[in-house]
């Protein structure tokens, strides 16, 4: 079935979160491991396909971290329905999630308009829902549930959203996604080699001793993996002119290692001012991380010592000049990037300590504690 005549097409009308095709978003078969999770899938999904009342209509896919590929198996469970199918992925909530026409609302309708059809909601993760918007959830999903129509609602939530397997069964099945193994993330580091190899930018070094199954990943996201292997590639092409440029293995652990020690600490049970946490979080060191550590970036490192490191240095000179000192500097850009390299090196050229706090941990219960711990905290770091 398609759109009504007299209604635009759901992909027009939220471009922005919504797009459609009829092609399948990926394909089990390129990702590597993950066999039990594949399976389960098979099972409980597609092999219900064209068994009426019983076929499953909703299904999450939970993973224990934000480790857990839990969008790249929703997006590749479309590839394993047969026939003519239209797919459906929702990137972002639109609006309040409770107000008429949400981009959720209209895609389930279109989505039962142009069935048989599959929508991937990649979006829960990122929207705060109350009880209400709950409500509003469940009666989406079962808006589909009832009227037997030819479509999957696929969604996708990790650990900080365990409410939406607590709340009152929204979905028919929870599929747990565990954590990667080394196997997927070797898997994962190839594949990013791979598309640039496709595109002409870069090609792999096989002739060392090192080879990607030896790296150390860390355990990284599988984002950062990615953010290393083109890190490795922009670091051999500002020394080289061949293209494609040649990366060897060994680039690609400089770039892993970088990354790894950009990130903020993220051990379990600890949350910020004595919230959960220990005493060993709230005494930072001096990072060993300089400037000199730090590949590239040589206008921002530039920018940086201008902004901070010199009028920190000469600050009675600037003073005497009329300048303020110390008002902060917001740097910003995607994950995995060089911002906390950069800020711990900062703090390294002027012998600083370095505290690092994530933006969730700065809720707190009490009106003001947030305020008055951070202040506190802040003025007893030298």
């Amino acid at each position: 079935m398609t759109d009504t005549p007299d209604r635009e097409p759901v992909e027009s009308v939220f471009a922005d979160s919504v797009t459609v095709s009829t092609e399948p978003l990926g394909r089990f078969d390129a990702i590597e491991d993950f066999a039990q999770v594949k399976e389960r899938l098979r099972r409980t999904v597609t092999e219900n396909v064209g068994y009426d009342s019983f076929v499953t209509s909703s299904v999450l896919l939970f993973g224990n971290s934000d480790r857990s590929p839990t969008t790249k198996l929703a997006r590749a469970l479309t590839g394993e329905f047969d026939g003519d199918y239209t797919f459906f992925r929702v990137d972002a909530v639109s609006g309040g999630f409770s107000d008429s026409g949400t981009n959720i609302e209209a895609t389930l309708q279109a989505a039962r308009e142009r069935e048989p059809s599959v929508v991937v909601l990649e979006c829960l993760d990122d929207f705060g829902f109350d009880e209400e918007e709950y409500a509003h959830l469940r009666q989406h999903l079962d808006s589909v549930r009832t009227t037997h129509a030819q479509v999957l609602v696929i969604a996708t939530a990790t650990d900080d959203d365990s409410d939406l397997i607590r709340n009152d069964a929204l979905f028919e099945f929870v599929v747990d996604v565990p954590e990667p193994t080394e196997q997927y993330r070797h898997s994962e580091l190839e594949s990013a080699l791979s598309d640039a190899e496709r595109a002409g930018i870069a090609r792999l070094d096989t002739h060392g001793e090192c080879r990607i199954e030896d790296l150390d990943t860390h355990e990284l996201p599988v984002r950062d993996l990615h953010t290393a292997v083109k890190r490795a590639i922009l670091a051999r092409r500002r020394t080289r002119s061949d293209v494609p440029v040649t990366v060897r293995p060994t680039d690609i652990q400089t770039a892993l290692d970088e990354i790894n020690a950009e990130r903020f600490d993220e051990s379990a049970d600890t949350g910020l001012f004595g919230f959960g946490s220990t005493d060993e979080q709230f005494e930072p060191d001096v990072p060993d991380i300089s400037f000199r550590d730090i590949g590239g970036l040589e206008s921002e490192k530039q920018r940086l010592r201008e902004a901070v490191t010199i009028p920190v240095e000469y600050s009675e000179t600037f003073r005497d000049a009329g300048y303020s000192i110390g008002q902060g500097i917001l740097l910003h850009g995607p994950p995995g990037n060089g911002k906390t390299m950069l800020a711990k090196a900062v703090a390294n050229e002027l012998d600083y300590h370095f505290l690092s706090v994530k933006g969730p941990e700065l809720e707190q219960p009490l009106v003001g504690e947030s305020e008055r711990e951070l202040s506190g905290t802040v003025r007893g770091c030298p």
